[in-house]
């Protein structure tokens, strides 16, 4: 071995044992380590690579002995020494706190939703005013918070919210008429742009279309709530007027007469009775509007009603005979 020991084995030369010792040397220095500072630590972190090295080179192909980061991952950096020879470090990055605003909702009109930066601050402090982690708002604008953490680090963010206006909700039928006889069962349904489960009728019942059985007289409401895409919701109420349409057909059809029937708006309602059973009349556009209602008497057995509609707009209306039965409807065209 001589001398220098087992670095002396097998070489011919002095020169071949002193690269043996130089070798040995430079491995023993060829330790990298990455350790991670910051003095603000939100939104970016840096990572310094140290050792006896003359150069880096990060996988970004940065040279710095430094490197700032803004997300999470694994980072790697290759140095060199003096001689050339290199060795590579790398180090895994969890996560980065961010300070930043943020909301998990859209702000619909007329709602109400929570802006949030991260927790556990020494202070807060919002252009509303409030020192909270959390505030609610309800209406669009530019919010913004600065902060301070128990070590002095100031930070800042602000965040622009626009209000949505909701798509509205509307029930659709199938009905000549908002008048229906009690013991129908009507369907109604809504637009294909709001999905099933985002549909409630009633309060209860869910999905796109409805059917109804109406067992009450008088009248009835059927009530609708849809969430469009943006989570917004609406509101529709359908009013019906329901009648016992059985006793309206044996005691007032044959011989109860409107004419003339269509008319210009003028037309006379005449019924004959001994029992003066019908009271009450009603015209009722086909929005379950009352566009008049006046109490009725007979004469000697005889109703003659005249009524004079001339300054409504054509159109079907529907004439309610109120009876001590029931309720009778007819319609009367207005050309």
């Amino acid at each position: 071995f001589g001398l220098l020991g087992p670095i002396g084995a097998d070489k011919s030369t002095t020169l071949e044992m002193l690269e043996g010792l130089k070798d040995i040397d430079v491995g023993l220095a060829l330790i990298i380590s990455i350790d991670v500072t910051s003095n603000c630590p939100y939104d970016s972190l840096t990572l310094n690579a140290s050792g006896n090295f003359t150069s880096f080179e990060w996988d970004d192909s940065s040279t710095n002995q430094s490197l700032t980061i803004f997300e999470e991952g694994t980072y790697e950096v290759i140095a060199y020494d003096s001689a050339g020879c290199a060795t590579t470090s790398s180090i895994e990055i969890p996560s980065i706190n961010s300070f930043e605003i943020t909301s998990n909702e859209s702000l619909c009109e007329g709602s109400t939703i929570y802006l949030q930066s991260i927790i556990g601050l020494e202070s807060y402090l919002w252009n509303t005013g409030e020192n909270s982690s959390v505030i609610s708002i309800n209406s669009s604008g530019t919010y913004s918070v600065a902060a301070e953490d128990e070590n002095g680090c100031e930070l800042f963010d602000e965040i622009t919210i626009e209000s949505i206006a909701a798509s509205q909700i509307e029930i659709e039928y199938n009905l000549d008429s908002l008048v229906v006889c009690r013991g129908s069962s009507v369907d109604f349904f809504v637009s294909s742009s709001f999905e099933n489960m985002n549909v409630v009728w009633n309060n209860v019942d869910l999905g796109n279309e409805y059917s109804q059985i109406f067992l009450l007289n008088g009248e009835q409401e059927v009530t609708v709530t849809g969430l469009d895409e943006n989570g917004c919701s609406s509101v529709d109420t359908l009013k019906l007027t329901v009648i016992e349409c059985e006793t309206s057909i044996d005691e007032f059809f044959l011989n109860t007469q409107l004419f003339p029937n269509p008319n210009d708006g003028r037309f006379i309602i005449q019924h004959q009775s001994s029992k003066e059973e019908i009271n009450l009349i009603r015209i009722i556009d086909l929005q379950s509007r009352i566009i008049e209602q006046r109490q009725v008497n007979y004469d000697n057995g005889f109703l003659v009603e005249q009524f004079d509609l001339s300054n409504l707009s054509k159109g079907l209306y529907l004439v309610e005979l109120n009876s001590t039965y029931g309720r009778s409807i007819k319609k009367v065209i207005l050309e």
